[in-house]
């Protein structure tokens, strides 16, 4: 019985200093930890018990708002399904469909030659297709300004519409100009081939170029039409 004594006395005064290091943890831990525990115990309170102790005495505001917020999603979701289904049974089109059916019927398609002049056709048409697309243009009129404006510098029109009417004025200028050039084959035979050069690419200067071109050709072809008219009535008296 000595030996079994002697051991637990040893083993005794071994474990005692882990003990009371344990000890000591413990309590420097539980004194850091009260004041949180303080402070998570008066925000639950505040937070948590007090709304629902003020709430408490409008039960039945309560009770009505809550069966009426559930009546409404309800009826809100039961309306939504029976109006698509309304919809499709009557086959009515919504104000986004509308839109989007006189979008694409104001863009239709028509074979070569059938378009009138109010119809326009796209510069950068394929010419091998057999179709082309075209547009009807605007009533609208842009002045030249505008529409210069528009086409060099589309950020400076006042407006969308602006820039839209300036733009349907442009597609109204021929959309292609035939240039003839000459091209010699290997047997020294000589073909004119016509070429179509979008007017999209020329700038601004090219574009009045070609319009005092125009004006000239005319006058030179009204004082030639004068002077043949002269010279026959010159003839004409000669043989009287």
């Amino acid at each position: 019985m000595s030996w079994a004594s002697a051991l637990t006395s040893v083993a005794s005064y071994a474990v005692s200093p882990v003990i009371l290091t344990i000890n000591i943890l413990l309590a420097v831990l539980r004194a850091l930890a009260t004041p949180w525990i303080h402070v998570v115990h008066y925000i639950f309170r505040i937070w948590v018990l007090l709304p629902l102790h003020i709430l408490s005495k409008f039960e039945p505001l309560l009770i009505f708002l809550s069966v009426a917020g559930a009546l409404g999603v309800t009826a809100g979701i039961s309306l939504h399904f029976s109006s698509g289904y309304m919809h499709q049974l009557l086959d009515i089109r919504t104000g986004g469909e509308d839109n989007d059916y006189t979008t694409k019927k104001g863009k239709f398609v028509v074979d070569n030659g059938s378009s009138s002049n109010n119809n326009l056709t796209h510069p950068r048409q394929n010419p091998r297709d057999g179709r082309m697309y075209t547009t009807s243009a605007g009533s609208s009129r842009a002045s030249l300004r505008d529409i210069m404006t528009a086409q060099n510098k589309p950020w400076l029109a006042r407006n969308r519409n602006e820039e839209q009417t300036a733009m349907t004025s442009l597609w109204q200028v021929p959309a292609f100009k035939n240039e003839r050039k000459e091209e010699t084959k290997r047997d020294d035979e000589s073909e004119i081939e016509s070429e179509q050069v979008p007017r999209g690419e020329r700038d601004r200067e090219d574009l009045l170029a070609t319009i005092i071109l125009e004006e000239e050709e005319d006058d030179d072809y009204g004082e030639g039409e004068g002077e043949g008219e002269g010279e026959e009535e010159e003839e004409e008296d000669n043989e009287i």
